[in-house]
């Protein structure tokens, strides 16, 4: 009996556990379901105008790294070539090579290289190669940034083929980096230290591309300051070179072995000041003259110029400038020196000058009767005996700033492979940029 009761109270237990499953299998179906919704934050700004819509909070995070260190420009150095696409057999071939600086930089050691094409012969250049063999190079030193340097070349075909002339540039670039070694002194609390500005050295160096042997060569060689701050012990150094020997110096420059040396003191900030050095060349061949300033606090700056002194034969030709640099507006002066070597006169002598349009042509003075042609100043024929020399005197009016070139070209009946060309180089200068001694 009692295992009876015991078996029915489960079978009702059962029965029960259905009704209530399919109960809330019921419920289910009748009650609808529930989406949960997550807010996702955007990271696209909230747009305007979009009303019951919060802004959505900025989102944060690190701070951007602060702003690197620009590093110095880097030379770019272009070169390009002009010539005629066509000429009649027999014509020259006047080539214009233009080497240029693309960059705020300075570019070193410039070498402008053209191997002579097969077919054709070497006629003359300006400025001269600084060699001809086993190809035409020229030695162009540093190339400052933004600055220019020409050549032209002159060719002349040996048969009737196409004449394919390649010219190609090189240089150097590198960087000079200066570390200050002392004390660090101990911090002052409470006390503004005023703001301090910094001194730098800039050197640049003149004179003449070429020059006859035994003829007195003046270079001028100036140091500036363009920092905001006094240079102090401020002295330039220029080494002789062994094929020239020392003439004179401007400024109590001192000589002693082998170089000359101007102790200039302070250079205030935006200050200028500019020394002569007088060298004479006593062998043929081209002259590399290196000058250096210096100055406390390790500043230090360099420059070069490069003469070709040429041999005594037939007629040479000097040129000398009364001031360099010089302001705008004011008056100066070329000398022109002729002189004839050898045994025979030197007939038919014509000088040209030729200057350049940031000046204008106010006088000549001369042995014969000149006049002018728009820039030139044409000197009439004369005849110069043998050891003797002619004298010439241009005087301008400088017009405008720049870096010029003045020209002069000398011919005579006995120059049959044409005339001799001679180049001088000024610095024209605004007032605000008048030199501080």
């Amino acid at each position: 009996m009692t295992s009876w009761r015991r078996s029915a109270g489960l079978a009702l237990l059962g029965l029960l556990a259905c009704l209530l499953a399919v109960q809330n299998l019921n419920f289910a179906r009748t009650v609808p379901a529930r989406t949960a919704q997550v807010a996702v934050p955007s990271r696209e700004p909230p747009l305007a105008g979009q009303p019951g819509e919060a802004p959505t909070p900025a989102l944060t995070g690190p701070a951007p790294p602060a702003c690197e260190p620009v590093d110095p420009p880097t030379p770019v150095v272009a070169i390009r070539v002009r010539a005629p696409a066509s000429a009649v057999a027999g014509q020259e071939l006047e080539y214009h090579i233009h080497v240029e600086s693309r960059s705020r930089a300075a570019a070193h050691h410039v070498i402008v290289r053209n191997p002579l094409p097969a077919n054709a012969r070497f006629v003359r250049a300006n400025p001269h190669p600084s060699s001809r063999e086993p190809e035409l190079l020229w030695q162009l030193g540093t190339l400052e940034g933004c600055g220019r340097r020409d050549i032209m070349l002159v060719l002349s075909p040996t048969g009737t083929g196409d004449v394919q002339n390649c010219a190609r540039v090189q240089f150097e670039h590198g960087q000079c980096l200066t570390t200050r070694i002392g004390t660090l002194e101990p911090p002052r609390v409470g006390v503004a230290e005023p703001p301090r500005g910094q001194a730098k050295l800039e050197l640049t160096k003149k004179g003449p591309e070429q020059r006859s042997v035994n003829v007195d060569a003046a270079y001028q060689i100036t140091v500036s300051n363009p920092g905001t701050a006094p240079a102090s012990n401020v002295t330039i150094t220029d080494a002789i070179p062994l094929q020239t020997a020392f003439v004179s110096a401007s400024d109590n420059g001192q000589f002693t072995g082998n170089q000359v040396q101007w102790a200039l003191g302070t250079l205030p900030a935006g200050g200028r000041k500019t020394v002569q050095l007088v060298l004479r060349g006593h062998a043929a061949g081209e002259v590399v003259n290196q000058a250096t300033a210096a100055a406390d606090g390790g500043l230090s700056a360099r420059a070069e110029t490069r003469t070709r002194f040429e041999g005594a034969a037939g007629l040479t030709v000097d040129i000398d400038e009364s001031d360099d640099p010089i302001e705008a507006g004011k008056e100066m002066s070329y000398i022109v020196t002729v002189r004839k070597q050898g045994t025979q006169p030197a007939t038919e002598v014509i000088v040209v000058a030729n200057a350049p349009e940031q000046m204008n042509i106010v006088r000549g003075q001369g042995p014969s009767d000149n006049r002018k042609e728009f820039q030139k100043l044409i000197f009439n024929p004369l005849t110069i005996q043998p050891g003797e020399s002619a004298r010439f005197q241009v005087t301008v009016q400088t017009l405008k700033p720049g870096d010029v070139r003045f020209r002069v070209d000398v011919s005579a009946k006995e120059l049959t492979a044409g005339p001799v060309h001679r180049e001088e180089s000024t610095t024209i200068y605004s007032e605000n940029g008048r030199e501080k001694n």
